[in-house]
């Protein structure tokens, strides 16, 4: 084998960890910046988010990545540097925010070189997972901690 294809081969591998690693959590993040931009309760909007790629689930024998964000539920108003909360029990239509992640992974998937490894059948499938949290008191640090870990573990 020759230099060229020693380092072909490990383009590509770097290539599909990223596509596993970062595309899912930056098309995530765009995705709820894009749609809070868009919504009635968060337009004018800058929100404070942070994720946390998760690469197993439960059962660590099963490779499951997938992003845990903790987001609050509004956002500081720019233009009247106030806080603008959502509606209670209300942070983003899931219909949309599933559209905008889809077509925002899809995005990434291209400029990566890898959409076309991906199943047609994946992109007209409706198991895009978004799932929101309950509200917990976030005045007690301690009460966070334990319901990221639940979250995440």
């Amino acid at each position: 084998m020759n230099r060229v294809a020693k380092n072909t081969g490990l383009v590509e591998v770097v290539a599909i960890v990223t596509a596993l690693t970062v595309v899912p959590t930056k098309a995530a993040s765009e995705a709820i910046r894009t749609v809070a931009g868009a919504s009635k309760y968060l337009r004018g909007c800058q929100l404070g988010f942070f994720g946390v790629l998760h690469i197993w689930g439960r059962d660590v024998a099963v490779y499951h990545p997938h992003v845990h964000f903790v987001v609050p539920g509004g956002g500081v108003n720019e233009a009247e540097g106030v806080w603008q909360q959502t509606p209670e029990n209300f942070f983003l239509p899931h219909a949309a925010l599933s559209k905008v992640y889809k077509a925002k992974f899809a995005d990434h998937l291209r400029a990566s070189g890898l959409y076309d490894q991906v199943e047609a059948s994946a992109w007209t499938s409706t198991d895009v997972m978004l799932e929101f949290g309950e509200d917990i008191e976030v005045g007690n640090p301690l009460n966070m901690a334990c319901h990221f870990c639940q979250l995440c573990c």
